[in-house]
């Protein structure tokens, strides 16, 4: 096994996650307890709940606990992604500052509640080899982050673009949307290689802090359309030389929302 990451920063997006919130970082700092030297970095933004309210109590309770707070986005930059990018671009500034110049990886995760998968066992099974830059998770059920994918075969473009040019071209919404994302929701069994990727992300991802010190997120394409933020990322990252991969064994969650989703409309439409 190559030896796992000395000092490690956990960062990413939280809204309205003051019911989640304690329970993702207590499974995190379980999950990561190997780790020397741990490090937090969250940023906040249009919460309409106690979620600042809980990001001050665990820096006060976390002497390595820091957040940002970007207050209501929404009428500034409507689009989701858009305030995605915006938000993830911070932690991207944080982790430049001289202060984490000793970080060698970086855990992104989102801050929703849907980590209850992750583990020790999870985590461990990154470092079993060194030959990737990202390392990305995986789900026990079917795979759900879709948007995020790249991949020549399995999901080579931007899936609600293709679902959009299919109801433009008569295709009903409800075929449009199987062909486009439920049908590329597949299970990754936990014991498959690992699978190269041009992107993926599946809720949580280690990265090389070297991979993301030059990166940018973005959320609008040149054309103005709402775009997955992680997608341009993992270009520049690809385009740099780095290996991006899906770790089947990198478990964050069972069934999710949206996998549920698909499965449910999957068994109605095997009904007709």
């Amino acid at each position: 096994m190559v030896p796992p990451a000395r000092v490690v920063l956990v960062t990413g997006c939280v809204r309205d996650g003051a019911g989640t919130l304690r329970s993702d970082i207590d499974r995190l700092k379980e999950a990561l307890i190997d780790v020397p030297e741990l490090r937090w970095f969250l940023v906040e933004s249009d919460s309409e709940d106690d979620t600042l309210a809980m990001l001050a109590t665990l820096a006060e309770e976390m002497e390595s606990f820091r957040f940002k707070a970007l207050g209501q986005l929404r009428r500034r930059w409507p689009e989701r992604t858009e305030r995605l990018a915006h938000c993830r671009n911070q932690y991207l500034d944080e982790l430049r500052s001289p202060r984490h110049d000793d970080v060698d990886s970086v855990v992104v995760v989102d801050f929703d509640g849907m980590g209850q998968g992750f583990s020790q066992e999870s985590w461990r099974s990154a470092w079993i080899r060194d030959d990737w830059t990202v390392c990305t998770a995986n789900q026990k059920s079917l795979y759900y982050d879709i948007w995020a994918l790249r991949h020549p075969e399995w999901c080579p473009d931007d899936c609600w673009q293709r679902f959009h040019s299919l109801c433009a071209a008569g295709l009903p919404r409800s075929e449009a949307l199987e062909q486009a994302v439920h049908a590329r929701m597949i299970q990754i069994p936990v014991d498959s290689e690992w699978i190269a990727v041009d992107s993926a992300f599946g809720g949580l991802a280690i990265y090389r802090r070297s991979a993301l010190v030059a990166g940018r997120y973005e959320g609008i394409d040149g054309d103005g359309r709402p775009v997955c933020e992680h997608v341009s990322l993992h270009r520049r990252i690809r385009d740099d030389g780095g290996r991006i991969f899906i770790n089947p064994r990198l478990i964050n969650a069972g069934l999710t929302r949206v996998a549920a989703e698909a499965i449910a409309r999957r068994l109605q439409r095997g009904r007709r």
